[in-house]
């Protein structure tokens, strides 16, 4: 009965993510958690799911140290039961990659969203928006560190991605046009840069 309310409490917490109630939906991954680690333990991957879920609830509310605090501990335990490069971990280490972002440590995001990404491609997925995102924040996080070329990299990449998988006029690609738009602009290439921009605000 337990494991059945604490899963119940983690869909109405995804829920509540939905709708962006997300004070709610941290109440109900707390909650949840709780059972969890009542019914499996502290190292069991259904608690780092739940973790997972509450790391994003932190992100939703700015609580970037119970952001950071929560993906670690999750990671933890999913390399634990499934090793390193497994599919599973790439999501958290991707999130982990933008918190060290966040905190203003654009080389440790770098690193991070790299093995994602390399896990990612190593499975081969075909997960376009969370490859396509993460590709994206490689790109800035290079632009941030003045490596304007890998920046231009990843970023065409995740356009070309995105191209091919959403509507046109997808706020999405309105972003990435504009990061693009950010590393032509530190190459030197204006005019590249103001088409770029045109074609966001336009989307926008």
């Amino acid at each position: 009965l337990l494991l059945e309310q604490a899963n119940l409490l983690r869909q109405l917490g995804y829920h509540y993510q939905y709708t962006g109630e997300y004070r709610a939906f941290q109440q109900c991954s707390e909650r949840a958690l709780l059972l969890h680690e009542n019914h499996y333990g502290q190292d069991h991957p259904e608690v780092a799911i739940t973790l997972y879920s509450l790391s994003n609830a932190y992100e939703a509310l700015g609580n970037i140290e119970g952001n950071q605090q929560r993906l670690e501990r999750a990671l933890m335990i999913n390399e634990r039961h499934y090793g390193k490069d497994h599919i599973t971990a790439a999501s958290i280490i991707g999130s982990l990659g933008n918190v060290y972002g966040a905190l203003g440590d654009n080389v440790k995001k770098k690193v991070l969203l790299e093995k994602a990404l390399l896990i990612l491609e190593h499975h081969h997925s075909n997960e376009t928006e969370e490859v396509s995102t993460i590709l994206t924040n490689l790109g800035t996080a290079c632009d941030a560190l003045g490596n304007a070329v890998d920046a231009k990299r990843y970023l065409e990449r995740a356009l070309a991605m995105q191209v091919n998988a959403y509507d046109k006029n997808d706020p999405r690609i309105a972003a990435t046009l504009s990061n693009l738009a950010a590393a032509y602009g530190n190459l030197g290439d204006v005019l590249k840069q103001k088409t770029l921009l045109e074609k966001a605000l336009f989307i926008k």
